[in-house]
């Protein structure tokens, strides 16, 4: 995985490195997307089961329009995991082209998985089990 310093909303700085402590489920996403807005339930469903001990996982928003309209969806969604604000060079260098899409990255940050669009909570336990 491409390493990245991304600026989170709560307007600290995440090193993508960091990460790389046991598997890592990134999640880009946009704002005005409407699978995404049925696909993230199903990423934090994940949290009770999976997220204390055995994956990370980093939200990053791509194609908003300002820092509110990230909000409002954290909001709306009670997400409890960090959020980064991406950008335009983010897009690139992580090759997004649609949303939302999922990467699974094992702990040494190697790229196991790649989706785009719909993804259910047991497809991403099961893609998770297999690191």
């Amino acid at each position: 995985m491409p390493v990245s310093q991304l600026p989170l909303v709560t307007g600290e700085t995440l090193n993508t490195r960091s990460l790389n402590d046991k598997p890592t489920v990134y999640y880009f996403f946009a704002p005005w997307c409407k699978v995404c807005e049925y696909s993230i339930d199903n990423l934090t469903a994940l949290e009770p089961q999976w997220r204390e001990d055995k994956v990370n996982v980093l939200i990053i928003a791509l194609d908003y329009s300002s820092l509110n309209e990230v909000t409002a969806y954290i909001d709306r969604h009670q997400l409890p995991f960090p959020v980064a604000l991406g950008s335009r060079t983010i897009a690139e260098r992580y090759k997004i082209n649609g949303y939302p899409t999922y990467y699974i990255a094992d702990a040494e940050g190697i790229l196991n998985w790649v989706s785009v669009g719909y993804s259910t909570e047991l497809g991403l336990i099961t893609r998770l089990q297999l690191l």
